[in-house]
């Protein structure tokens, strides 16, 4: 029972601190038990949110970010970068497991297994924080 109070605990002070975290847990959860559709998502943006990047298509510049939220090392959002409303490449590249924060992403489609969001999102809508 303590060792269950020690998890619940640091899941608790780990929400806290990530951005989003909260909306994104129930958002997924919503999309895997039918309660939501994607077509319902794209009525309004998803909230801002707080990731790890883990992968990049291509490696430079990319065209697609792929994001871990609750794990850094597991992708669950994959965002495709746009510019003007049209696929575009970034500026420049982020350097993997850099923190992301986003905001204004628009959901496209999903898969369930592995789960994976897909969303696209104005270049412009993207911050970056290096982490050593």
């Amino acid at each position: 029972m303590k060792g269950l109070l020690v998890i619940l605990t640091a899941t608790v002070l780990f929400a806290q601190t990530q951005p989003g975290l909260d909306e994104w847990v129930k958002l997924r959860q919503a999309l895997l038990g039918g309660e939501t559709t994607v077509e319902q998502l794209r009525e309004s943006s998803l909230p801002v949110t707080e990731g790890t990047v883990v992968a990049m298509e291509p490696a430079t510049r990319p065209r697609t970010l792929l994001i871990g939220i609750e794990t850094p090392q597991i992708a669950e959002l994959r965002l495709e970068i746009q510019r003007d409303g049209a696929p575009a490449r970034m500026h420049t590249t982020p350097p993997r497991k850099s923190k992301i924060r986003f905001r204004a992403a628009e959901p496209v489609s999903f898969t369930k297994r592995p789960f994976v969001l897909t969303a696209r999102i104005d270049e412009m809508d993207l911050d970056f924080e290096e982490v050593e």
